[in-house]
């Protein structure tokens, strides 16, 4: 049950358990489940399959029929079980759910990666569709997976980052750093889903020296931001509730981490007149919006947001403190 296709079991609300209880207990078709055999597994291991799509409603089974710590809720067929647990049904109710006959497909573990991103892809059964980096997190197990999972849990990031743990929207984030710490901006070419894909795969290959490395950058330059904008760091706006820009948060973190120590200092000593410059620099309709807000992925987004940033970083770095 611990999957690496999606991190967390209990999404599900308790009224969408029920109701996919209630669809075992009337015989209703439920969406077939899909398991993989990881390589690094062995044949005779008693957890042989990994859940690739079925989580949610496997943990919806666990908690109400094996861990007995769920009631049934919100039923809508029938709303007389409304409130029981698994003990408090009728045993031919019990019988129901125990029989019930499922569809599983088993994906073999030799499956090229690419045919795998497909699979994946096109899997829509009505519950919890993997996103991209679930996807990427399910193909690169082991350290891939585990070193992006220890840059968001770091101290630094958990405290000055507000985004969804769950669905990995967070280690996308820093993935987006990763991958343009590998390649710089003015090499990138469109198309930043296959961009991250790759940046993903590279980590298995990289120096553990080197990574290390970028591990302590990105925690410097996430303090730095904040420092110089608070928790209006890589927003667009200054609202009471900023909302998170990716292309921002990239842009922000690559050009920070990339400083010396020194020139990190200088930019905070210089916070209000690089502050007032920055917020200037995010005028509606402006170059440097518009690479952040409208097709952000295209090169030559990248390269302008970027550079503009860049660009104002060396403005208050040589000047004298």
């Amino acid at each position: 049950m611990n999957s690496d296709f999606q991190r967390s079991k209990d999404l599900w609300s308790p009224a969408k358990m029920s109701r996919f209880i209630e669809s075992l207990i009337v015989r209703l078709p439920i969406p077939p489940f899909y398991l993989t055999t990881p390589e690094s597994i062995p044949a005779n291991s008693e957890n042989r399959f990994q859940i690739v799509d079925g989580l949610q409603r496997l943990s919806s089974l666990r908690r109400f029929v094996i861990e007995k710590k769920m009631r049934l809720r919100g039923l809508e067929l029938l709303p007389d079980l409304d409130g029981r647990t698994f003990e408090d049904l009728p045993r031919p109710v019990q019988r129901a759910i125990e029989r019930a006959q499922v569809t599983v497909y088993l994906i073999r573990p030799n499956t090229p990666k690419p045919v795998k991103f497909i699979i994946f892809n096109r899997m829509n059964t009505g519950g919890l569709t993997l996103n991209d980096q679930e996807i990427r997190h399910a193909l690169n197990p082991g350290y891939p997976a585990k070193y992006l999972d220890d840059l968001v849990e770091s101290p630094t990031f958990r405290h000055f980052i507000r985004v969804r743990h769950a669905r990995m929207r967070d280690q996308e984030l820093a993935l987006r750093y990763i991958a343009f710490r590998l390649t710089p901006p003015t090499k990138y070419k469109r198309g930043l889903k296959r961009f991250l894909d790759d940046a993903m795969g590279e980590i298995d290959r990289l120096p553990h020296e080197m990574l290390q490395a970028f591990s302590i950058d990105f925690e410097a330059a996430l303090a730095t931001a904040f420092a110089l904008l608070g928790r209006h760091a890589f927003s667009r706006k200054r609202e009471n509730r900023p909302a998170l820009n990716k292309a921002l948060f990239d842009t922000w973190t690559v050009n920070l981490a990339i400083l010396p120590p020194k020139e990190r200092n200088k930019l905070v000593k210089n916070r209000e007149a690089l502050e007032f410059e920055y917020w200037r620099m995010l005028a509606p309709g402006g170059k440097f919006e518009n690479s952040i807000s409208k097709d952000t992925s295209s090169p030559e987004s990248v390269k302008d947001r970027f550079e503009a940033i860049a660009t104002l970083f060396s403005r208050f770095t040589a000047e004298e403190s």
